[in-house]
């Protein structure tokens, strides 16, 4: 699946599909923007996306499957993890851009 990030508008995440089978996903991510990105894949609390949220705006990323760093701007990154079930939040947690809204949700069946 593809992961564009910044395409747009440089705090834009989407996923070329909303949902996959449980089991190895690979996520290309493209960095469409002209700033620094990442994307990192967390599990959805309970509280949703809003739970992740910490005082100084970024994630809470403690609980986080994998990711995809330090993407130059034209740049993309593979990263192939073994998911289970669930609802996941893809995120770039740089300083500013997930309370920038750079996020989005992701479910595994």
């Amino acid at each position: 699946m593809t992961v564009d990030l910044g395409k747009g508008s440089e705090f834009n995440m989407t996923s070329s599909v909303a949902s996959a089978p449980a089991g190895k996903i690979t996520f290309d991510v493209k960095n469409d923007g002209t700033m620094l990105h990442e994307m990192v894949v967390v599990p959805e609390p309970a509280g949703g996306v809003d739970a992740l949220k910490q005082a100084d705006g970024t994630a809470d990323e403690a609980n986080a499957v994998g990711e995809a760093p330090d993407i130059e701007a034209g740049a993309t990154k593979s990263v192939t993890l073994d998911l289970k079930a669930g609802k996941y939040v893809l995120l770039c947690n740089l300083p500013g851009h997930f309370a920038g809204g750079m996020w989005t949700t992701f479910t595994v069946s």
